[in-house]
Formats: C-alpha cells, structure tokens, sequence
C-alpha cells in the first residue's frame, strides 16, 4: 500500500543519512568534513545537523540498502538510486557533501548534495525530486530546528550551507529554500510560527528576482517582509566570518521593508545628479509607490522623496 511504501521510504533515508554521516568520519570521507572544517563549521555543529558524504562509487549505498533488506523498488522511490539504461541501478549521490533535508516533524524526507570543491562536471547541487515523502514546493531546510526560535523573526538564505553556518553563529531562526522558486505553501507554512521575515538573498540578478518573487508571496499572508542587504554583495555566511556576529546583527536591525527595497531598486544604475537621472528615478519610485496598498505608508514615502528631492509631495501622489 502507499501507506506502506510511505514509511519504507522514510526508514530508507534514514538509514541513508547515517549512512552519509558515518562515511564523513571515515579515511574516503576526508575531504568532505575537511571542506566543512574549512568552511569554519564545528563537529558538534556538523552532528546537530547530520552532514555526512557520499563516496565516490556507484554502488556503496545501494549495497548497504540491500543488506539492510530494501529493494530496488523501494529505493528508486525514495530518489537515492537511478535506474540505468539497461535496467541497472546505481547511486544517485557520489561524491558529495551530503545534507539531509529534514522535516519540520523531524524526519529525513530528501537530501540535498554538494558537488566536490575540485569537480567541474555535474550541478552544483543535486536535490532529492518528489517522493512519496519529499515535495520540494513544501519543505523548507532547518526549519525543523528553527520553528521553536522564530516567534519574533524567521531569517530566509538561499543556501544550506548559510542556514547551518548562520545556526552555528547563534541564529537558529534561519532556514533556507534549497534552491526553488518561493510557493504559496511554504509562506502558509512560515504564518504558522513568525509574523515577521527578513529575507537574505544573493545580490545578483537571480537572487534579486528570487526576493521579489517571495517578497510577493509572503505578503500575500500577511506576514510582515524586510530585506536585508548585507554589505560588499557577501552572503551572511562570509560576512560573519569576517565581521563577527554582533555586527551582522546590526546589518539584521537595519534590515528595509518591502517599500525601501522597491525604491532602492528603483535607483539602480540612475545618476541622481542630473535632472533627467531625477525625473527618472522620481516616475520610478511614483510607480513602486502605486502599488502599495498601505495609504500612510505612502503618504509618509512621498513625503521623505519631496524633501529629499525638492518636489512637490502631491505631484508625487498623483
């Protein structure tokens, strides 16, 4: 039955995860926890969150299943192994610094595995697809550690290695997509356990677009939305390494709501020293204005671009 297979699924990723896990400790897993060590995480951070490697082989986890009494079936479901043209399996994770992708009930559901430092070929990250248990337009990584820390505030990175490094520095309320657009589902889920999120995500085109779409989103459940922009284009990860957590806390107090950030985007790459650069920017932040369904905000907007811009507030409005 689907009830069934359901939980084969579940009792396979677990068994997969300490699989993972006990090989990072191991002489063929070296590299990966020297790369973790290197990224500045600790051991006891590296356990907390079950990290582990993949060996570079084709079929040591589907040995290990096996022994342990799974078939085929049941891993080809559960998305750790691929069937091969001739109808041969193989392992669907090689080579990789393992992160297993754990629901907010505490269950491994997927993994997500990122490629070695010297490997060109391959994604960069390799997910879990869907399964019985995984559904990525759900599933949000750490929030199963940071939904008993984010009644005031959920802080939301794109990648996993920023949730676990930014956990270390004493943010547990961070979680992280795994590298998918932002659903509807995951911001009702979010409702559930914050009124209030800070967006952190890269400065690059991509990672701009991707804000917007979840700004979008989120506002859409009534959660308030602030992003963060944090200094030189670094991600969290860097910049705490280099700054110190205190620091990046200060970059957090002074996260922008979802006005600023629409009016600083407005300005990018317009010279605010001529007067066609002005007028530009002006129609621009009208336009970001226009669409803000709180009045007062908009009054008080408009007001701070009159003076800062010497014109007239209700030119503006209109």
């Amino acid at each position: 039955s689907y009830f069934k297979l359901k939980n084969r699924v579940y009792e396979i990723n677990k068994e997969t995860a300490r699989f993972f896990h006990n090989y990072l400790f191991t002489a063929g897993g070296k590299w990966a926890l020297d790369y973790l060590l290197g990224r500045g995480l600790d051991v006891k951070t590296i356990k907390h969150f079950g990290l582990g490697c993949a060996p570079d082989t084709w079929s040591s986890l589907l040995d290990h299943l096996k022994s342990k009494g799974f078939n085929f079936y049941e891993m080809e479901q559960a998305n750790v192994v691929t069937k091969g043209k001739n109808n041969n399996y193989y392992d669907r994770f090689r080579n990789r610094v393992m992160f297993p992708i754990i629901e907010i009930n505490g269950k491994v559901v997927g993994f997500s595995g990122r490629r070695h430092p010297n490997e060109e070929r391959g994604g960069k990250y390799v997910n879990t697809s869907d399964t019985p248990v995984y559904k990525k337009s759900k599933t949000l990584f750490g929030f199963n550690f940071a939904k008993g820390h984010c009644s005031n505030q959920l802080l939301i990175v794109e990648g996993n290695m920023d949730v676990v490094s930014l956990h270390q520095a004493g943010f547990e309320n961070t979680i992280g997509t795994l590298g998918t657009a932002f659903t509807s589902e995951q911001a009702r889920l979010i409702a559930r356990y914050t009124n209030e999120v800070v967006l952190s995500f890269d400065s690059d085109a991509a990672g701009q677009k991707a804000a917007t779409r979840a700004m979008e989103v989120l506002a859409g459940s009534g959660i308030k939305v602030k992003v963060l922009s944090v200094p030189d284009g670094k991600d969290p990860d860097e910049f705490i390494k280099k700054n110190g957590k205190e620091r990046f806390e200060a970059v957090l107090e002074g996260a922008v709501n979802e006005i600023e950030y629409k009016l600083f985007k407005a300005s990018n790459g317009i010279d605010m020293n001529t007067n066609d650069g002005r007028t530009r920017y002006l129609n621009l932040a009208a336009e970001a204005l226009s669409g803000v369904a709180d009045p007062i905000a908009v009054d008080l907007y408009a007001g701070r671009l009159s003076e800062q811009h010497g014109v007239s507030k209700q030119v503006l409005l209109r």
